[in-house]
């Protein structure tokens, strides 16, 4: 990360007392790639409100630099292509979110009913574009492996704040993302009882 860059976006303290989001900060640099796993539907939706500018958080701040430029892409959103793929349907919702090139590119659990294989194939090209674009992409996920194998840095939230950060992928060397998905895993159920 160059230390001169500003930061895309960044989440200041957030909190919400209608929904469980305590004081949680995020700070996301114009071509990250950041995971965060942990939220309940509510906490993610909300969370996804108050990057995209439909709602204001009541504690904290969301900054942006520049223009906010943000698309979602979610399994509930894919398209109306029912006799289309789940895969051909992410594909094309993935194509119609860029068009008009994001700055940031919001992934709300959008493998779920993929399986392995496609989900590989659909993690590697999420990456090459979110490189050749660009683009910042955040993936809300409940999957830990997916969080780990495909973001530079995983954010664990838990009881509505930060609770542990740890390198992905595309941020630690290929030899170390078992250990880390490993330690995700722990820090969540640790942290859930």
């Amino acid at each position: 990360m160059n230390t001169m860059e500003k930061a895309l976006l960044e989440l200041n303290q957030i909190g919400q007392t209608d929904v469980e989001l305590q004081k949680v900060n995020l700070t996301i640099m114009p071509t990250d790639f950041v995971a965060i796993v942990g939220l309940n539907s509510v906490n993610k939706h909300a969370l996804i409100e108050f990057v995209t500018g439909s709602r204001q958080p009541k504690n904290g701040e969301v900054n942006w630099t520049g223009t906010r430029s943000v698309r979602v892409i979610s399994q509930h959103n894919r398209t109306d292509l029912i006799k289309a793929t789940a895969e051909q349907r992410f594909r094309l919702a993935l194509a119609r979110s860029l068009v008009n090139r994001p700055s940031l590119l919001i992934l709300d659990d959008p493998f779920g009913s993929l399986n392995m294989a496609v989900k590989r194939e659909l993690y590697q090209l999420v990456n090459k574009i979110g490189t050749q674009m660009k683009a910042a992409v955040l993936l809300l996920t409940h999957d830990v492996n997916e969080a780990a194998r495909m973001a530079q840095r995983v954010i664990g939230i838990r009881n509505g704040s930060n609770q542990f950060e740890e390198c992905g992928a595309r941020g630690c060397d290929e030899q170390k993302i078992d250990q880390v998905t490993d330690s995700l895993f722990n820090d969540l159920v640790n942290v859930a009882y």
